[in-house]
């Protein structure tokens, strides 16, 4: 059953992103923003290893820094799919780094996907001074899977067990300012996940039923320094639900969050899925003024 899941998987990341290539072709862009893309935060000529960054032209100063984790329910979803909204949080006085990482093929595994993340915050924080970013002012943010490797990459930083377990280097700074997760997930498997997404065995393949391992967030959450959390959603998000548990679980250890949910069916991710909408420029000043309040 994995390998026929697996196999229906593949064949769903290639149709979703050929209807994603056909809607980025399609944006209208935005202007005042200046955009380097695909520089490389391993040398190794992948494609999931290139990350693109976005600032204001004209820019002299400093800029605090956005990094951004794209969704795609671990299968599929590229750096590009968030260019247009990206830009708009450029053009709002940050730096935006948009990163590539590996996807779940049968091969890949999670704690390659996390691999791939911590290695491309440490290039941030070793190269984005070069592109006008101020490195001690470093916020995190990601829609679907991405918010959901996003609440996961912050809770990892906090344990030196957990950096262990996934073998990977502690950042050279004390946390993330702070974090915005759009449509997250909780670990949720439902129905609707179990056609979009790979089941734990498939993240986890040898790793599976290891401690340290479980993708539910609760299970590896270390609270502890945890940075402000800032959380969105809307009616007809199928995450919905979840966004809501994330809220409770920071609340009940005292973690700083907002949550805002809208009324208006809006569906998953609709941020990102349709930058222009007025619902999606005021999702922007939302996040911009969560950040800016925790500087």
């Amino acid at each position: 059953m994995g390998r026929l899941h697996l196999a229906y998987l593949k064949r769903l990341a290639r149709k979703i992103d050929e209807k994603t290539k056909v809607h980025i072709a399609g944006q209208k862009d935005v202007n005042g923003v200046k955009e380097i893309i695909n520089i490389p935060y391993i040398d190794d000529g992948m494609e999931s290893h290139l990350l693109d960054i976005y600032y204001p032209e004209n820019t002299t100063d400093k800029l605090n820094v956005i990094i951004n984790i794209h969704g795609g329910g671990f299968i599929c979803g590229s750096k590009e799919v968030n260019r247009i909204f990206n830009k708009y949080m450029a053009k709002r006085g940050f730096v935006v780094v948009s990163v590539n990482y590996s996807l779940i093929d049968g091969k890949v595994r999670f704690k390659d996907i996390i691999s791939d993340l911590f290695t491309a915050i440490h290039w941030v924080y070793n190269n984005i001074s070069d592109y006008y970013g101020n490195k001690d002012h470093i916020y995190l943010y990601g829609d679907s899977a991405g918010a959901t490797l996003t609440l996961m990459v912050a809770s990892i930083a906090n344990s030196q067990e957990l950096l262990d377990t996934y073998a990977v280097e502690a950042f050279p700074f004390k946390q993330f300012k702070a974090l915005a997760v759009i449509s997250p997930s909780i670990g949720s498997m439902n129905p609707m996940g179990y056609l979009v997404a790979p089941s734990y065995r498939e993240f986890l393949r040898d790793d599976y039923g290891k401690e340290n391992y479980d993708l539910y967030f609760p299970d590896v959450f270390v609270p502890e320094n945890y940075p402000p959390v800032y959380i969105l959603t809307a009616k007809g998000d199928f995450l919905r639900k979840d966004a809501h548990k994330i809220e409770k679980l920071l609340s009940e250890n005292n973690i700083p969050c907002e949550l805002t949910d809208r009324e208006e069916k809006l569906g998953h991710t609709f941020c990102f899925q349709n930058p222009y909408r007025q619902e999606s420029i005021e999702a922007a000043d939302a996040i911009e003024r969560f950040f800016k309040k925790n500087f």
